[in-house]
């Protein structure tokens, strides 16, 4: 019987790659991949010599890697790549690779003059780790059951096997108990999520049956504006709810369509609001609702001076603004805070009945 493999690939990799032998800085050898499928980078990394093994992997998108201005003139993730091979070979003994909890962090040398290193953060593959520990779990204790028949002529191998049984063991159970961790938080997470959304549907009208339908959502569909117009522009009547990274949680509420014609548009029925206070921000009257605009995403309360309720500019939806504007939130959305990073995003399709 063979024992199961350590690591499992979730996609089938191109002969294009690029592998390296690393040592971290706890001295533990990795092994890394670099390759391109479609328009991502993916790098991956997989513990030596070690059961069970560590592995890690995650795909950066071409938006990613230009945030370091050296890769900015490459016009595609293919370019980079190369780019990124050239800075690997001959200086492997130069990159450098940290361990942090769950995440690898890959630096590789650049050495501009404004720029000295470009730097990748892996995530460790939890779950597969998991499944594979179960594998060799559930395989250790087949191996023992065949040895209870030979344990007359091999006691010392049963010893042995005993002894990694107990290794496995705390590890299994580890795994077992975060497992039941992660499945009452996501639990929690979905209560509280469907709460919010009653109480929001009783905010846009307590005496009507309201459905929603996720139309858009930034961690499955994309992270800029236009991956937002492409699902959003042109359904009625929509709801926006956001949640930024320091956990704040707000949004806003309109009757009309969102488009690409950098026109504002007044509603006063629209309306923002913020979970967190529990409180619904009307129009003022005086000011403008939203505008559809190419470089932006969901954008809420136009006031005299300009102002906004909630913006998100320059072609992104990482990071947004939260202002006063004509739903007078006086910047009580984000506590006080100007401008907030988006953890997530979701727009709803509202549908009276």
């Amino acid at each position: 019987m063979d024992a199961p493999s350590i690591m499992a690939t979730t996609h089938k990799r191109p002969k294009e790659t690029k592998m390296i032998n690393l040592f971290s800085d706890k001295k533990r050898e990795y092994e890394i991949l670099l390759y391109v499928i479609e328009k991502n980078l993916f790098i991956e990394a997989k513990t030596k010599n070690e059961v069970p093994q560590k592995n890690f992997e995650k795909s950066f998108s071409i938006n990613e890697i230009q945030k370091n201005k050296y890769f900015g003139m490459c016009e595609n993730i293919d370019e980079i790549f190369e780019e990124i091979k050239g800075l690997i070979e001959g200086n492997e003994d130069k990159i450098n690779l940290i361990e942090e909890t769950n995440s690898l962090i890959l630096g590789i040398p650049i050495n501009t003059k404004k720029i000295k290193e470009c730097l990748f953060q892996i995530d460790e593959k939890i779950s597969d780790t998991k499944q594979k520990i179960d594998e060799l779990y559930s395989y250790i204790n087949t191996l023992l059951d065949k040895i209870k028949n030979l344990e007359n002529k091999n006691q010392s191998l049963e010893k042995s096997l005993n002894e990694i049984n107990e290794k496995l063991n705390p590890i299994y159970n580890k795994f077992k108990e975060n497992e039941e961790k992660e499945e009452k938080e996501k639990e929690k997470k979905k209560k509280i999520k469907n709460d919010d959304l009653k109480k929001v549907k009783q905010w846009i009208d307590p005496n009507k049956n309201i459905t929603l339908n996720l139309i858009f959502k930034k961690s499955r569909d994309g992270n800029t504006t236009q991956s937002f117009h492409n699902h959003c522009d042109n359904k009625g009547k929509t709801l926006i709810m956001i949640e930024t990274t320091k956990g704040r949680k707000f949004g806003g509420f309109t009757n009309e369509n969102w488009d690409l014609t950098d026109k504002w548009k007044k509603n006063i029925n629209d309306f923002v609001f913020s979970l967190d206070l529990n409180k619904k921000y009307k129009h003022n009257q005086s000011g403008d609702s939203i505008i559809g605009c190419k470089s932006n995403g969901p954008v809420f309360g136009n006031s005299r001076n300009s102002q906004v309720d909630i913006s998100f500019d320059n072609n992104s939806l990482d990071v947004g603004i939260s202002n006063n504007g004509s739903f007078n939130t006086n910047k009580e959305l984000n506590n006080g805070e100007e401008n907030f990073e988006t953890l997530e995003l979701e727009v709803y399709q509202v549908i009276i009945n």
